[in-house]
């Protein structure tokens, strides 16, 4: 078999279609997993799918899951534990459950949502350890992204590096880059300060409404307005939902919506005094 290139690859097999990828070389020393490349069937026949178009998408989610393994291979994290954090999460998702971990499911008051995860359980198989996994909470390690890793992953999707508009950095000067990070960057710092650097999927209302708390007081001690708070928290969720979306992961939205309302457009009015003395041209 001839190598394949480091990208996301789909093969046929005996009639069915097949993700590989090649292990990067500055990957191979820590991915004891693989062996040179990682490959996954995807359960498609290729009579079903003769243009591989649901193959494609198919092989995307396994690619963005493969990324995400090295990512924490190469940070030292509990690859194998996260990786299957995130089936779990997925699996929940797909059988229309929110993803809880075995102490909040052995926890809950409300029996009659335990009974219907042990039903779905129970429909899906017992032995597949993903299901076990997404209705029994059976990993509790933290998923997706940090707080703290939030920005670097961001400024990497492709959506923001070759979009032109005003959320992206294609066709920016490296000031406007520095300055589109820095403004990022400074929102998660206060978001940080105030909950802890958590996993974007942990994020809960309690959460939200602590750290709008926080700054409300902050504006309102400083006599500030509501655009600072606002354009911090829109990027936070901006950001959150694009790593979401790359991981097919539902967004846990946390604030709902933005609390803090847009400015007006109005400009306050120029104080007497400041007309009176300030330098006017002859």
């Amino acid at each position: 078999m001839t190598d394949k290139p480091d990208i996301p690859y789909l093969i046929e097999q005996n009639g069915w279609w097949h993700y590989m990828r090649r292990v990067p070389l500055h990957m191979q020393d820590l991915d004891k997993t693989h062996k040179r490349f990682v490959k996954a069937a995807l359960k498609i026949k290729k009579e079903d799918d003769p243009k591989g178009r649901a193959a494609r998408k198919a092989i995307e989610i396994i690619d963005n899951e493969t990324q995400a393994y090295w990512r924490d291979l190469v940070a030292g994290r509990n690859a194998d534990a996260r990786r299957r954090y995130r089936l779990g999460v997925k699996r929940a998702q797909q059988l229309g459950f929110v993803y809880a971990s075995h102490q909040e499911v052995a926890n809950s008051t409300q029996l009659d949502q335990v009974l219907r995860r042990i039903e779905a359980l129970d429909k899906s198989g017992w032995r597949d350890p993903v299901t076990q996994d997404a209705m029994l909470g059976g990993t509790v390690v933290a998923s997706s992204v940090l707080l703290s890793e939030l920005v670097d992953q961001y400024m990497r999707l492709p959506s923001v590096l070759l979009s032109s508009k005003s959320g992206g950095l294609k066709g920016k000067s490296e000031e406007q880059i520095a300055k589109f990070r820095k403004h990022r960057e400074k929102a998660i710092e206060l978001l940080i300060a105030q909950i802890g650097d958590k996993d974007i999927l942990s994020l809960s209302t309690a959460d939200a409404n602590k750290f709008t708390d926080w700054y409300l007081q902050y504006i309102t001690v400083n006599a500030l307005g509501t655009d600072g708070p606002r354009k911090h928290i829109d990027v936070i969720r901006k950001m959150i939902r694009s790593i979401c979306e790359r991981d097919r992961l539902t967004d846990p939205d946390a604030w709902g919506k933005n609390p803090f309302p847009r400015h007006e457009g109005k400009r306050n009015a120029f104080s007497i005094a400041f007309v009176r003395d300030v330098n006017r041209p002859d």
